[in-house]
């Protein structure tokens, strides 16, 4: 993956912001559909009482493995769930990642659990997403991003990632 591509896809889709705020914020929605990528914010808001209709995690942040406690929390929340196990590389998007994304907008209340990288899985949830929906994930170091699908992020997610898979 070339430089400049890389550098569009480390700035944030949505808007940065911190637990609480994200808290508020979910409060104020209704019948609202939210997934969450990463570890630590999956851990956060499980913490904090919110169930997220989608996870997608690979047991590690900032490339180091979780704390055993955060493993347990996941565990528990991924009972009674449809629960995927899926290998995807650092940097890539697999076909079993896509679809398995896809699959798992259709069924509702899922896990991904990635051997390997969930770097780019929120770009692949943005691109499949309904209108409406919210993405929570994880930028490294500054907090969370807020994200809400319309149909321009939906476009320019599409867009973005037919890129990474012709830098492949």
């Amino acid at each position: 993956m070339d430089k400049k591509l890389r550098e569009k896809l480390a700035c944030p889709f949505g808007e940065l912001t911190d637990a609480n705020s994200v808290i508020k914020r979910l409060e104020a929605q209704k019948n609202l559909h939210l997934s969450i990528v990463g570890d630590e914010s999956l851990h956060k808001m499980l913490c904090l009482g919110v169930e997220p209709q989608i996870a997608i995690y690979d047991n590690r942040c900032m490339r180091k493995s979780i704390p055993i406690e955060w493993k347990q929390k996941f565990e528990e929340f991924a009972i009674e769930k449809n629960v995927h196990k899926i290998k995807n590389p650092a940097g890539k998007i697999t076909k079993e990642l896509e679809a398995t994304i896809k699959k798992c907008l259709q069924k509702g209340q899922s896990v991904i659990e990635i051997d390997g990288e969930e770097d780019l899985a929120a770009l692949v949830l943005l691109a499949n997403a309904r209108e409406g929906m919210i993405i929570l994930y994880g930028q490294p170091k500054r907090g969370m991003v807020w994200l809400e699908a319309n149909m321009q992020k939906i476009k320019d997610a599409k867009k973005l990632m037919k890129e990474v898979k012709k830098s492949d």
